[in-house]
């Protein structure tokens, strides 16, 4: 048995979400009118959005975790990310954690939280 995990968060402006997450190497995959939004990157991360007008972008606390199997993947994409600049947003460093992950993350222009990690020295 398997599972996918997606998360779905609020966004007041598809096309102000959409053109943030393409900087980052997200590509639109389907939107269904003014009500829903899916985006997705090659790293097999994808995002839902749906419609909301009233984001309040000081309580907005919607959030999620995405975990690759190593530093190293991780580290990758906070790269990536990095290089490619992203305006509008706030890309926070890596740390590594004392829980045996390398942490990172991600606010969305409208504060939706993507907090991105791997295992350190995941073979032992």
């Amino acid at each position: 048995m398997s599972a996918v995990t997606i998360p779905i968060f609020p966004s007041p402006d598809f096309d102000e979400t959409e053109g943030f997450y393409t900087q980052l190497g997200f590509h639109e995959v389907a939107r269904f009118g003014g009500e829903y939004l899916i985006i997705q990157h090659p790293a097999n991360i994808e995002l839902h959005f749906f419609h909301d007008a009233h984001v309040d972008l000081a309580k907005n606390d919607h959030g999620a975790y995405v975990r690759f199997g190593s530093d190293f993947e991780a580290e990758s994409l906070y790269n990536q990310w990095w290089a490619a600049g992203p305006e509008g947003g706030d890309l926070r460093a890596p740390a590594t954690t004392d829980y045996g992950l390398l942490e990172f993350a991600l606010l969305d222009p409208h504060r939706n939280l993507l907090r991105v990690g791997g295992f350190i020295n995941p073979s032992g």
